[in-house]
Order: structure tokens, then sequence, then C-alpha cells
């Protein structure tokens, strides 16, 4: 992997061409408000500059999304995320500096043809993955990741797959009525109720890994999903098996 200083130096170049009244003598007495396409943008360069990242983001049919917690408030001040850990705490060069969300588009074929869903299908997507860069600033005692740190990167995947599903249906209620048989996340806030992690490898910093989320069953209220790290070439660095509890807005 390129050494993070070149990374941010080609970030920089980028956003300079493409944002010039930025970086234009005049920036220093201008207060400049980034926003979440801004930050995204510096996200997708960011990722881009590692080869095999941007093998993966290259191909059509990944679409690519702000996280929550890299999501900054909107002109109102408001914020889908109260987030303050990944999004202020761990946003440094020396710890996460980078993470955005991406999933495969969904293929229409299966419902066109009336193929039957699923059971674990009750949501418009079944799995998304965050990438994030680690840098040494997130190692433990013995000089890697922390294993803490982990179990909060495959929290915040899960919270992201549900966060970009609750998106989708809201976008999709606009169109027409959701499937009956699927869960209405518009209507309901999710919460973590379990984790049970297993940390199978150490994992040493500077690294990107992949952090994916996949819907397994969901059985009323209750929502069953597994996480997974993975490196390059798909080395498992750890795991979790977790239930999510969906919760009417009005008990939040």
């Amino acid at each position: 992997m390129r050494d993070l200083s070149s990374l941010f130096l080609l970030v920089g170049v980028e956003l300079q061409r493409r944002n010039p009244v930025l970086f234009s003598p005049n920036a220093q007495s201008t207060m400049v408000e980034f926003t979440s396409q801004d930050t995204f943008e510096v996200a997708k360069l960011h990722f881009e500059a590692v080869p095999w990242c941007a093998s993966l983001l290259g191909s059509p049919d990944i679409v690519t999304f702000n996280p929550p917690c890299r999501s900054p408030p909107d002109p109102a001040g408001l914020s889908i995320s109260k987030d303050q850990l990944f999004r202020q705490i761990l946003n440094t060069a020396e710890a996460v500096p980078a993470c955005l969300g991406f999933y495969i588009r969904p293929s229409k074929t299966k419902s066109d043809a009336g193929v039957p869903r699923p059971k674990a299908s009750r949501l418009l997507l079944d799995s998304t993955t965050l990438l994030f860069s680690l840098q040494p600033g997130v190692n433990g005692f013995q000089g890697w990741t922390h294993g803490g740190l982990l179990a909060a990167l495959m929290d915040e995947a899960m919270g992201s797959c549900f966060y970009i599903n609750y998106r989708l249906q809201a976008e999709a209620k606009l169109q027409r009525a959701l499937p009956v048989d699927m869960m209405d996340l518009t209507a309901v806030n999710t919460v973590t109720a379990r984790m049970d992690i297993k940390l199978k490898k150490p994992l040493p910093t500077p690294a990107v890994v992949l952090v994916k989320t996949t819907l397994v069953e969901i059985s009323g209220r209750k929502i069953l999903v597994e996480t997974t790290i993975e490196g390059e070439t798909g080395v498992q660095y750890a795991a979790c098996d977790a239930t999510w509890i969906a919760l009417p807005r009005e008990r939040l």
C-alpha cells in the first residue's frame, strides 16, 4: 500500500483540480463548509489511490455511498447520526482517515421472473460493505489493531447496512409500496442487541480492510446478521454473528 502522505497528496491535488475555489488566494478569509458530497469525494479518492480498491470500486455493478458516521451535519446543523467516535475522534490521519461504503447493484432478474425471494431477503439489500483505512493510531498493546476497534468497525458496518436500506426504502416508497414481506425501516429504529465476536488473526497497520455485512434472517423484530473483516487477499481477521432489534421510532 502507498505511504499515507502520498495518498493525501494525491487526494489534495485532485480536490484542487475539482474545487479550485477552495484553494484560491482568498480562501483563507472565507469560511468553507464541507458538505456530505465533499467528504464522500475525499474518501472515494483515498481508496481509488489504492490499486486493489480502485479495481473493486471500478466495477459497473458497484454502487458507493457515504456511511452515516462520516456524513457531516446539514446547513441547519442537523445530522442523521449523533456519532462522535468515527466522525471526530477517529477521523484523523493517524487513526481512521477514510471510510467508504458500497454494495452490489441489486439484480431485477429474479423478481421480474417471479422467483420467490429467499427468507433473508426482507430488505432491499442483503449485503453491504465498508472500506476502512486503518493507521497505527488504532493499535493496541501488541502493536496491531486493537480488538475493541475491530468490534466497533463491525458494529458500524452493520448500522450502515440498515442505514442505506432505510434510504433506499424511503426513495422506493415515493414510487410504489414496499413488498408485504419486507421490514419497513422508515418506521423503526434499529439498535444492536448482541454481538458474538471471533478475533481470528492479528491485523497490522497501516491497512485497508473490507467490513462486509450480510443479512441472515428477520424474525419479528429481531434481525440476524453476519459481519466479517477481510484484507486485500481475502484473509479474515475477525467475524461476528449479531442480533439487532427494530424498535418503534417513538421509543427512542
